[in-house]
């Protein structure tokens, strides 16, 4: 079930669309893998945000979805294939216009626990200001911007990052003394709009064995859509993959 899904105006009244969808999610590395440990409702089947903690400016939201909601999904998208669920269900944004989105949670990283990986999935409509060509959307590679803070009220942005943070660090702080590990940020000038599938990202957490960490996904945008989400939250005991 997708939650709170409605039609909306586009950015500055270029396009009706509805609501995008795009999903991420962290899961084992392989069959050989062994659990350190599972996360209550890592994976949103309990159907809700139990456990995690949002926070959203403008008109974005997060929902649950599922595969149902994905078929829908898509054909409002306009024929982009959102990722299935890992499961049931699956957490991405919504977007109705621009905004700045938070999802995270504090956990404590087990004793045996190595790594932390995540699959990502993303849909980037930004376009670049003029004089640039108007059929950005679908350029690659996509148009990134970040100019240094998570305000989409100001300065042209387009992007997210997920990263592991101080537990005592705001919701949408970019200080960098604030970030213990960055597990995923697009590269400007390089990383594509969409991501075409998963994508899969780790990040070593040995040293934080036995700490407290804040896991964050955060996003902004005010240049076109943006969609973003996660599923399957988990530690791991694995060497970290490579490619």
């Amino acid at each position: 079930m997708i939650r709170s899904l409605t039609n909306r105006k586009g950015y500055s009244g270029k396009r009706v669309g509805k609501v995008l969808l795009a999903s991420v999610a962290l899961v084992a590395i392989g069959a050989a893998t062994a659990f350190a440990a599972s996360i209550p409702n890592g994976n949103f089947e309990s159907g809700n945000f139990s456990d995690w903690k949002i926070r959203n400016k403008g008109s974005g939201d997060w929902v649950i979805y599922d595969s149902g909601d994905r078929k829908k999904a898509t054909k409002d998208r306009g024929g982009a294939i959102l990722p299935k669920p890992f499961g049931e269900f699956s957490a991405a944004i919504t977007q109705g216009g621009p905004s700045a989105n938070v999802i995270l949670r504090t956990v404590r990283v087990p004793a045996d626990a190595t790594v932390m990986s995540v699959k990502l999935f993303w849909i980037n409509d930004g376009g670049e200001p003029p004089p640039a060509p108007a059929a950005q959307a679908s350029a690659d590679p996509g148009y990134w911007a970040f100019p240094g803070e998570w305000d989409f009220t100001g300065p042209r942005i387009q992007y997210f990052v997920v990263d592991l943070l101080k537990p005592s660090s705001p919701a949408f702080t970019a200080e960098k003394s604030d970030v213990l590990k960055t597990v995923f940020k697009p590269k400007i000038g390089a990383t594509k709009a969409r991501s075409g599938g998963w994508v899969t990202e780790a990040v070593d957490v040995a040293k934080f064995q036995g700490q407290r960490i804040k896991f964050r996904l955060v996003e902004a945008d005010n240049s076109g859509y943006m969609n973003v989400g996660l599923d399957n939250l988990s530690f791991n005991t694995a060497d970290l993959p490579t490619g």
